[in-house]
């Protein structure tokens, strides 16, 4: 989790995405802070962007590193107090400069990612094609990744054969490692038995 939470902030702008009116919209904004409680950012509170956290209450957020690892979280948003804002001028001073601070004129607010879930999706090659870890945090639960090889397996080895990420190992039945599997569906398209069961996602 803290690990998910750091790599956003050194990528710092990332997409972060709401609801309006029904369609999706997305746009860069800046991790400006993190702790084990949470991420937090802010927006101005005139914009269109401010009324659709304060009317969803969720956001979802993601980002790519520069090795090609991937992480994304949804979860619950509260709008913070002034105290919330201290806490961000602290550790963004350079922020001084593009908006200063105004005690008489409050116009930014800021939010607090409070719960949620997500994963760190690495497609960097550096020891696998991929591999992924979930994790959830305030009181959030999340799915474990990947297909999943029922009792009706008849241990053919079609699946293992056809996997691109060698994901899958022999067993009674076979099995489907999580963390390798990319949740393309190979194994499930030649399965002739229809014993892999399709993932459930996040």
């Amino acid at each position: 989790m803290i690990e998910a939470f750091k790599m956003l902030r050194e990528i710092k702008s990332v997409v972060f995405s709401t609801v309006n009116n029904g369609e999706p919209a997305a746009r860069i904004i800046d991790v400006m802070y993190y702790d084990e409680n949470g991420l937090y950012f802010i927006t101005i509170k005139v914009k269109p962007y401010y009324r659709q956290l304060i009317e969803n209450k969720k956001v979802a957020i993601t980002g790519l590193t520069k090795d090609y690892v991937q992480v994304r979280i949804v979860g619950n948003i509260v709008e913070l107090d002034k105290e919330g804002l201290d806490k961000i001028y602290t550790n963004n001073p350079e922020l001084q400069k593009l908006i200063p601070k105004n005690e008489e004129v409050d116009t930014m607010s800021v939010f607090h990612l409070y719960k949620g879930k997500g994963e760190i999706f690495d497609l960097s090659g550096k020891n696998n094609k991929l591999e992924r870890k979930r994790f959830a945090f305030g009181g959030a639960t999340v799915n474990e990744p990947g297909l999943k090889i029922t009792d009706k397996c008849v241990e053919c080895g079609k699946c293992k054969k056809s996997c691109p990420f060698n994901a899958i190992e022999e067993g009674k039945p076979y099995h489907i490692d999580p963390k390798f599997c990319d949740e393309c569906g190979t194994c499930y398209d030649v399965c002739p038995v229809n014993a892999i069961e399709l993932p459930k996602g996040m």
